[in-house]
């Protein structure tokens, strides 16, 4: 498709705006389109139970996002600049199969629940320290040979026992 088509083509295109919701579970995706970039009033993003392994870089337009559930993937890696997400108050990444976490994340400071269960993470920094607001803190079937020190300073945690 050529560059004029392609702008027709995204001129033909709904508007989007008024899109604070989108429930996606259980619809065996594999990829999720650059567009999911023009919902950029999404409050609350469900891709439980598909088969994404990796997350389009246009996400990270939805910088209204509060609540984004992407467990039970196949996820393997997260975009660099998932950081600019900086209104998400709940992150589900449980189930899938990340082996690291971009170093943006540990600036999303507005977290109060990050859920990394069942993944492949053999460690968390110590910059986890800067969610001062998270108070729900899921990783139990992970397999760390010891916490972060930052973790004491974190109030009202559920923490798991190593």
């Amino acid at each position: 498709m050529g560059a004029e088509s392609q702008g027709e083509a995204l001129a033909a295109l709904p508007d989007f705006s008024n899109v604070t919701v989108l429930d996606l579970p259980n619809n065996q995706l594999t990829t999720l389109p650059e567009t999911i970039g023009l919902f950029t009033n999404l409050t609350r993003l469900n891709l439980d139970d598909n088969q994404l392994t990796v997350l389009p870089d246009a996400i990270v337009n939805l910088t209204k996002l509060q609540i984004l559930h992407v467990n039970r993937n196949r996820l393997m890696v997260l975009p660099d600049t998932f950081g600019n997400l900086t209104e998400l108050d709940a992150l589900d990444l449980g189930s899938n199969q990340l082996t690291v976490l971009p170093d943006a994340i540990w600036n999303l400071t507005n977290l109060t629940q990050l859920d990394l269960d069942d993944n492949q993470l053999t460690a968390l920094p110590d910059a986890i320290g800067n969610l001062t607001e998270l108070h729900l803190l899921e990783v139990d079937d992970e397999v760390f040979e010891a916490l972060p020190e930052s973790l004491q300073y974190l109030a009202d945690e559920e923490l798991p026992e190593v």
